[in-house]
């Protein structure tokens, strides 16, 4: 009788030995699909970022013509940014030569 009960109390210790590896090997493959999701997030979150700030740029650059940009040039060419010199001219009198 005491070998029946420690032969059903090996058995029982057998059966969770095998559950136990069971989910380990689960928790194993679950690890592993988690960090594929993590890779997907990350670069769904990078691209989603990247065309936010693209759109972003757009939205808030100045918009630019053809006229704004001939006066730019225009301004570049003729110096119209310079400030402002005063020339001061003397005359010196002549003896009547």
């Amino acid at each position: 009788m005491i070998l029946g009960i420690l032969m059903c109390k090996s058995v029982k210790i057998a059966v969770l030995e095998s559950q136990v590896e069971r989910l380990l090997e689960k928790q194993k493959e679950l690890t592993e699909r988690v960090r594929a999701n993590e890779k997907v997030v990350a670069a769904i979150g990078l691209l989603g970022s990247i065309a936010i700030a693209i759109i972003g740029a757009g939205y808030f650059a100045p918009e630019a013509d053809a006229h704004m940009l001939n006066n730019t040039l225009m301004e570049i060419d003729y110096g119209n940014h310079d400030t402002t010199k005063q020339e001061v001219l003397l005359q010196l009198q002549s003896n009547g030569d």
